[in-house]
Parts: C-alpha cells; structure tokens; sequence
C-alpha cells in the first residue's frame, strides 16, 4: 500500500480542556474562524498539539485558553500565543509645537522655470 495514496488514519483528540464546555464551545469555534478566515483545516494531529500548547501556555486554566484564542481572533491571527498584559510604556509627550524644518542646502535646489520651458522649439 502506498502511504501517499492512501489517507493517514486521524487520531483521537483528547485534551483536559475539552472537558469544560465554555471552551470546547470556543475551541470549535476557533477552527471555524481558522477555516473562515484563512483556509485553514485543523486535521487530528495538528488539532492535538495545537491544544498541548495552549495547556502549557494557559497552564490548564480553560478561561485563560479562551482569552488567549478570543485575543488572536480578534487580531486575525492564524496562531495563539501567550498574552503579556503588562502596561504599554507611555509614548513621549511632544513639548515641541513647531513644525520640524528641513532646510535644503542650495546646491541641491532647483531654479523656478517657465512653465512651457522645454516644451516649445
């Protein structure tokens, strides 16, 4: 039998998250966002390890694995990924009101021309 004929068998999928509902509703509906917005199938494999990764990352917390894939989907992310929650760092106040002024040095300016200059014999 040759193995890229014929279909790889899928394997079960078993996760301690799936045993609580709230996420195995937001878990089907992360595969459906995945098929929706980029085409993406999860098949058995794939499915297994994306969900041992959101355990290591959730450390088993099902209401942590579902912040994490409602923060991806609401960036359109293909992947999930652990969220830092830290503040974001304050961007400098501009005390300055005046336009920044680039002053061009004259040998790289060009002189005024007519307007039909180069256009007439």
């Amino acid at each position: 039998m040759d193995k890229f004929i014929t279909p790889v068998k899928s394997i079960d999928v078993k996760s301690p998250l799936l045993s609580d509902a709230g996420f195995r509703a937001g878990w089907n509906f992360w595969k459906e966002y995945l098929h929706e917005q980029h085409g993406i199938f999860m098949r058995s494999r794939a499915e297994l390890m994306s969900l041992k990764r959101l355990m290591d990352i959730s450390e088993n917390n099902a209401a942590i694995a579902i912040y994490y894939l409602e923060f991806a989907i609401s960036r359109m992310k293909k992947n999930f990924y652990k969220v830092n929650d830290a503040p974001e760092p304050k961007k400098p106040v501009n005390t300055d009101t005046g336009k920044f002024v680039f002053k061009l040095p004259e040998k790289y300016k060009t002189k005024p021309r007519e307007a039909f200059e180069g256009l007439c014999n």
